[in-house]
């Protein structure tokens, strides 16, 4: 299987047995019928239909909006089944760029389309940022209708989502809410979750907040994530409702202050005052809020170290019982052999005194014969005497 994959690969570096030339922003890819259109129904239909590819061979995509990289990118995975993104310059390493692509000279390409979505005219920045060239690449496989270069590209943003710079991340979410398909949200709501893991670090962030603000493409995304940002707050904090109780009783002692400012300016120092200890004592709700999460994560940390500690007792545990249990099996073993030794001996005792019984008949059978043989021969002499 490997093999064939880097096979079918090495068609895409030699144009020699293509037969569809694809153009796009002034460049031309020399592709297989066989293998494009197999993968892709969208390609498939647009060479198989009326269209004028039909005849001349040649397929124009300048009018899609996506950029030559990306297109790179889409047919690096439907040859070699993965694609690559230089983190330096979101340009694919080494592979971008081969014999089977060659410029096509002004005359015949179409006038090259701009960026999926460019932060200004002439403006390259999105090019440094490698999640934003995965989004390009999730976009043009939902357009194409190819699920495996979603997944792998969906698997690729999440790979290198962490290491987005915050003043990168404005960018990105444009990226996502202005190329994300209506039918598929998968990309804004990926954002969506990653923003609201950094929201801290990024509404600390003047640039991303200038950009918010500003940037009509990103009044979706604001309004998607900030109330779901609020809710998470409240969720993450346990005296959230505590604390807002606090406030509205500051703010109903401030009203009355207000009041009190209002009938009677002699008070305005004494006002002033209450107003001042309704503001510390809000400050200090909030350092004690802040306090009690700091002890929580203290706490949970240290259930943590218990928890990995407990973990290693219990191993070591298993692993003592492990070797009680190999020791009995060896006394088990060293017991039996022993009893079979006994046997063993039992049995030579018996073999021994059967053998001493044999020797005693044997002694006894031969005492007779000589006894019996000494007879004779006393009788043999006393006959010969007499004689």
């Amino acid at each position: 299987m490997e093999h064939l994959t880097k096979s079918i690969g090495s068609l895409l570096l030699d144009p020699k047995y293509s037969d569809l030339e694809i153009r796009c922003e002034g460049r031309s890819y020399n592709v297989h019928r066989a293998i494009v259109c197999s993968s892709s129904e969208v390609i498939a239909r647009m060479c198989n239909g009326e269209f004028k590819e039909t005849d001349t061979g040649v397929l124009d995509l300048e009018s899609t909006g996506f950029d030559a990289l990306t297109l790179e990118r889409m047919l690096q995975y439907l040859y070699m089944g993965h694609y690559t993104v230089n983190a330096a310059s979101a340009g694919v390493d080494g592979s971008e760029g081969n014999s089977a692509v060659k410029h096509v000279p002004e005359s015949e390409a179409a006038e090259s389309s701009q960026a999926l979505v460019p932060i200004s005219d002439g403006d390259d920045s999105l090019c440094t940022i490698p999640a934003v060239a995965h989004i390009f690449v999730y976009a043009i496989a939902v357009y194409y209708e190819l699920p495996l270069l979603k997944g792998a590209a969906l698997t690729k943003l999440r790979e290198v989502a962490t290491a987005i710079a915050t003043n990168d991340f404005a960018n990105v979410v444009r990226a996502a809410y202005t190329n994300a398909s209506p039918e598929d949200d998968t990309l804004r709501s990926e954002v969506d979750s990653l923003a609201l893991s950094r929201m801290d670090e990024l509404l600390s962030c003047a640039s991303f907040r200038s950009v918010l603000n500003e940037t009509a493409d990103l009044h979706a995304f604001a309004a998607h994530v900030l109330p779901a940002a609020f809710q998470q707050t409240r969720v993450q904090n346990g005296e959230a409702q505590s604390l807002k109780r606090v406030v509205e009783m500051q703010q109903k002692d401030l009203m009355m202050t207000q009041k009190a400012l209002q009938a009677s300016e002699g008070n305005t120092a004494k006002v002033t005052k209450r107003a001042d200890q309704n503001v510390a004592e809000l400050l200090t709700v909030r350092q004690s809020l802040k306090d009690k999460e700091a002890r929580l994560d203290q706490l949970d940390l240290q259930h943590s170290r218990s928890l990995i500690q407990l973990d290693n007792e219990k191993a070591k545990i298993c692993e003592v019982q492990k070797q009680a249990d190999r020791y009995m099996a060896d006394a088990l073993t060293l017991q039996q052999s022993l009893q079979d030794e006994r046997s063993k001996a039992s049995k030579q005792e018996m073999q021994l005194a059967d053998h001493r019984a044999q020797l005693n008949n044997a002694l006894a059978k031969k005492s007779a014969a000589v006894e019996r043989k000494g007879q004779t021969v006393q009788g043999s002499t006393r006959i010969a005497g007499e004689a």
